[in-house]
């Protein structure tokens, strides 16, 4: 078991407290029972946002909080005892895929984005059953409004 420092557990109490009172078991509940499209509830995530959980894993450098992964797995532990619906976890994973692999444009342009709750992100990389990172399909082609992709993949979360 690690220790946790004073600011881990200062963000462990915050987010049992905060996932009790906004995201209890009632919440995914009403959610499901709903038949939300997207799966969550977009203000719950806006929160999470202002409570800065998307970026604690991320580096100050670049908008984080710089607390790393175990912090991150601190507040997932307490979304998961009560099934808060939320894209907090990829999210965060896709957040540390731009900064490690995306260009100066894209960070600026989805970082803040993703670690606000503006904006979720996904990884989106095998198009087979196997796992092939270097034998990728799927295009991007840029349309009036945005882009549009053309491919299949599989096991997008």
């Amino acid at each position: 078991m690690a220790v946790l420092v004073e600011m881990q557990s200062m963000v462990l109490d915050t987010a049992r407290e905060w996932t009790r009172e906004r995201m209890p078991v009632s919440a995914f509940r009403a959610l499901r029972d709903a038949g939300e499209p997207r799966g969550f509830d977009a203000a719950s995530w806006a929160e999470m946002g202002e409570l800065g959980w998307g970026g604690v894993a991320i580096p100050e450098s670049h908008g984080g909080s710089g607390l790393g992964y175990l912090t991150l797995g601190l507040i997932v532990e307490q979304t998961g005892r009560t099934l808060a619906a939320s894209p907090l976890a990829i999210s965060a994973v896709a957040a540390d895929a731009l900064v490690r692999a995306g260009s100066d444009a894209v960070r600026e342009t989805w970082l803040p984005r993703l670690l606000s709750g503006e904006a979720v992100g996904s990884l989106a990389i095998d198009e087979g059953a196997r796992h092939a990172p270097l034998a990728i399909a799927t295009t991007a082609m840029r349309t009036g409004d945005g882009w549009r992709l053309n491919g299949t993949k599989r096991f997008v979360a």
